[in-house]
């Protein structure tokens, strides 16, 4: 199977990534900017990367969602400071 014919297809297992179990509902607040719309959806305060979640590349997790689908995506802009790679994945309100 070539390349382009494995990146296409659609498979079934594991199944969609599913973010619920990690995500905190309770606390909330919503930004109307479309350019914000990833700060709407939080992460657990207790949730500890590589722990309960792994973050990882932009193409990698094109590739899952691709062939497993996604559900409760969580998006999150990274920068990089001092040549380390910080993603801030517990948002607060300022």
């Amino acid at each position: 199977m070539g390349e382009v014919e494995a990146e296409t297809k659609k498979w079934s297992y594991p199944g969609p990534i599913n973010n619920y179990l990690i995500l905190n509902f309770k606390d909330f607040w919503f930004d109307p900017l479309e350019t914000e719309k990833n700060t709407n959806i939080f992460v657990g305060k207790n949730m500890v990367e590589s722990t309960n979640y792994v973050i990882v590349p932009q193409n990698i997790y094109k590739i899952f969602k691709n062939n497993f689908g996604a559900i409760n995506e969580i998006r999150r802009k990274a920068i990089v400071f001092n040549d380390d790679l910080m993603v801030d994945v517990h948002l607060i309100q300022v």
